[in-house]
């Protein structure tokens, strides 16, 4: 939390500038890959399409602000999105979560950025550091993480869509059973039942051209 209409969030804004600065390092790290992978696919699934923010005069002859539907607008994000459920909102002063604009008092809404299309540049940036860095990735879980028999354990990967040739198929395997194939190149499951101990997970891309990619991480349930 911050300013008072500034509360615990994910950010539609900021998380655009750390991406910025994750894509610009040279030789990342697989925790730094990990990293702007997973922003990029959050920026993906955040975006709000067919809508947009338009000025207008109010009742009281103000210039205003207010969002229609629009199914020609171009995609947006919210500055702020709840950390339970990944749904933009809203806050004026009194700190109060509001899931509309229009439920904001005119001062604040009209007087703070609730809007932006930072998803465009890091969407633009993403594919150019793809071309130079992408590998095949397991974005989560965590190696070595720990979870309960009762959790999903939340399963997303990514296949390299620049080897110069075409995807053919995405395997995600657990435990040397049968392996999951899909022919996308990013996986977003969770896996639930899994026994207690020690399980491991491979996720390997394989490419027209021959070429194979892997990567693996165990993790244990407890």
């Amino acid at each position: 939390m911050a300013r008072s209409y500034e509360l615990a969030s994910l950010s539609g804004g900021e998380a655009a500038n750390i991406h910025k600065l994750l894509v610009s390092l040279d030789n990342p790290s697989k925790e730094i890959k990990r990293a702007i992978h997973s922003v990029a696919a959050w920026y993906d699934r955040s975006k709000i399409k067919g809508q947009r923010v338009e000025s207008f005069t109010n009742t009281d002859g103000l210039s205003d602000l207010r969002v229609v539907s629009d199914a020609t607008a171009a995609d947006m994000w919210a500055r702020f999105y709840t950390l339970t459920d990944n749904r933009p909102f809203f806050c004026d002063r009194d700190g109060i979560v509001k899931y509309s604009l229009a439920e904001i008092g005119y001062e604040r809404r009209n007087g703070y950025s609730w809007y932006n299309t930072s998803g465009k540049d890091v969407a633009s940036a993403y594919t150019t550091w793809l071309s130079k860095y992408g590998t095949t990735i397991l974005a989560s879980p965590l190696p070595n993480s720990t979870f309960n028999s009762t959790d999903s354990v939340p399963v997303m990967a990514f296949a390299n869509k620049n080897t110069g040739s075409t995807l053919t198929k995405f395997n995600l395997i657990i435990d040397e059973q049968d392996p999951q194939i899909v022919t996308s190149y990013a996986i977003n499951t969770s896996l639930k039942g899994l026994s207690a101990g020690e399980h491991r997970l491979i996720v390997k891309s394989e490419y027209t051209n021959g070429r194979v990619e892997a990567d693996t991480c165990n993790i244990t349930v407890k």
